[in-house]
């Protein structure tokens, strides 16, 4: 996993999503780094909040951890 910190259009660009569903995850608990108005999210973070989310909506854990996987592994 990357060491580094992502902004709200890098989980964005790793999600296929607008920036707009990043900030609804921030506001439902994605752990963040809030910096005046900027945004900074772990890759590490990003990848247990996902499989988090995975396993309520019914995945098995080698199926949330080969999703989460697959998610991050786009991660720049």
């Amino acid at each position: 996993m990357s060491a580094g910190w992502m902004t709200r259009a890098d989980v964005a660009a790793v999600l296929g999503v607008h920036t707009n569903y990043v900030t609804r995850l921030l506001n439902e608990g994605l752990p963040h780094l809030r910096l005046g108005n900027h945004v900074r999210i772990r890759p590490d973070d990003l990848e247990a909040f996902l499989a988090a989310r995975i396993l309520r909506a019914g995945g098995g854990d080698e199926a949330r951890r080969r999703a989460a996987r697959a998610m991050m592994s786009r991660c720049p």
